[in-house]
């Protein structure tokens, strides 16, 4: 080892981090990471000596390397992250599941729980169905590699920040102000007995007898650290701990990181997650194939299943690049009737209908683009662009929120939709959210320096990539 904390170091620091709780720390992480050891050596009195604090990290406890790990993982978390996963938990699957089960239990796993944010937002819900559905057994196990986190999450005391999404009525229902002390709110007793913190690498060998028979996992925002080879072999082994039918929810953005094929991808009430089932076998398969924009505009156009009306001219539609070419050109009214007349005749083709969009969005007819979307996810319900298009319209409407969950649900079918990182990164950075904006201007930035996007949005807005990766940089300086 060299005393510099040069590439060498770090790749030799990170091999080891990455070996054992699959951590991947990409290589524009090398100054936060500097800093990070740096804090941590000065702490233990090594000064700059990072030989020494490496050979520290080989000791048989691996206490200096979960210290160290818990340094370079981002605790964000808050209260009902994504909501529109508890409300499916709720409405959905808590009924589902109860009606297939013979004894009225279930059981939910907060895989990487953070402080706890998360498996007391779960453990509310589940309360809140038994007022629907009637009592039944319900047990939170929450689980995470930082112990300090663990230990915050037992204590059950938050602040102010972690209470952003929080209705109203959960907030008076189910956390009390000591009278003391007005800086924070304690956890109902309730809510606390029903969630267990313990201690996972998610990397072990052996999770025990706790982790196992799950109805269902939440694994949100955790796998983003991690590379794809241990992104497949996570996802194999949280299959095998959910019961038949048991259902995986991960973070919008991360849906197809998931998608080796070990769990089906399903949809409920216009929310994406993952089910094992019975003819979904855990083994290494390859991955299922989505569709894209790529593809479809490549595929014959769709039929409609209502026969389009008879024409009175047989003079052939325009084809798409010239009505594009209007579309550039600004000749909304012309490009629309030549879609309108290419739709006739060819039924709901998704590139005609996204071309729509965009042309009505143009024109400023945002309810108009609304129903065309909703056309489209009619014809095709996990096309990205639709919901990229959604997304965008809601952003123009100054509707931050709409406008943020649909691009999340872009990227859940389309990970490598780069309009749309840079843009609920834009969403992110304007509601304070800026550690996650920050994370999805990389992202951004990280496609576009790979590859060209070829989605048909990015082509007719008329970005260039180049000019995408600069305002991110910009950015993220």
């Amino acid at each position: 080892m060299i005393a510099d904390f040069d590439k060498t170091m770090y790749d030799a620091f990170r091999k080891t981090i990455h070996d054992f709780c699959g951590i991947y720390l990409a290589d524009d992480a090398y100054n936060e990471f500097t800093q990070k050891v740096r804090e941590r050596m000065l702490q233990l009195g090594l000064d700059n000596n990072y030989a020494r604090y490496y050979s520290l990290l080989g000791s048989r406890t691996d206490d200096e390397l979960r210290k160290l790990v818990e340094l370079i993982t981002n605790n964000e978390t808050y209260f009902f992250r994504e909501p529109s996963h508890f409300r499916i938990l709720k409405m959905h699957l808590i009924p589902e599941i109860l009606k297939q089960k013979r004894e009225k239990k279930i059981k939910v796993w907060s895989a990487g729980c953070s402080s706890g944010e998360e498996a007391y937002s779960i453990a509310i819900t589940l309360h809140e169905a038994r007022l629907i559905y009637g009592d039944f057994e319900a047990q939170v196990i929450a689980t995470d590699i930082d112990r300090a986190a663990l230990s915050h999450g037992r204590k059950g005391h938050y602040n102010k920040n972690a209470f952003r999404s929080v209705d109203v009525y959960y907030l008076n229902s189910y956390f009390k102000n000591p009278a003391a002390d007005k800086t924070y709110r304690v956890i109902d007793e309730r809510i606390r007995k029903m969630v267990l913190f313990e201690y996972v690498n998610l990397f072990q060998e052996d999770y025990g007898e706790l982790i196992r028979d799950f109805d269902i996992i939440f694994f949100r925002n955790v796998s983003i650290y991690f590379s794809k080879n241990k992104i497949r072999e996570i996802n194999k082994r949280l299959a095998h701990t959910l019961t038949e039918n048991g259902f995986l929810f991960v973070s919008s953005s991360e849906t197809l990181h998931h998608n080796f094929g070990h769990l089906k991808l399903v949809e409920k009430d216009g929310v994406f997650l993952y089910q094992l089932k019975p003819s979904t076998p855990v083994t290494d398969t390859q991955p299922i194939q989505t569709k894209t924009i790529e593809t479809l505009v490549k595929q014959p156009a769709r039929k409609s299943n209502t026969p389009a009306p008879e024409l009175r001219t047989e003079v052939k539609p325009v084809q798409f690049e010239q009505i594009f070419k209007m579309f550039k050109n600004g000749n909304y009214d012309e490009a629309l009737s030549h879609v309108e007349d290419n739709l006739r005749h060819n039924g709901q083709s998704i590139p005609f209908l996204v071309l729509k969009t965009h042309i009505l969005i143009g024109k400023e007819l945002f309810v108009n683009a609304v129903d065309v979307c909703r056309q489209m996810i009619a014809v095709d319900p996990v096309e990205a662009e639709s919901y990229f298009l959604l997304g965008l319209i809601h952003l123009y409407r100054h509707e931050p929120v709409r406008a943020e969950e649909h691009f999340r649900k872009t990227i859940f079918l389309k990970n490598d939709f780069s309009l749309a990182h840079f843009h609920l990164a834009s969403v992110l950075w304007n509601t304070g959210y800026k550690d996650d904006a920050r994370r999805e201007y990389r992202n951004a930035v990280r496609i576009l320096e790979n590859r060209a996007d070829a989605s048909l949005s990015f082509i007719a807005l008329a970005y260039s990539s180049e000019y995408i990766i600069n305002a991110c940089k910009q950015y993220l300086k």
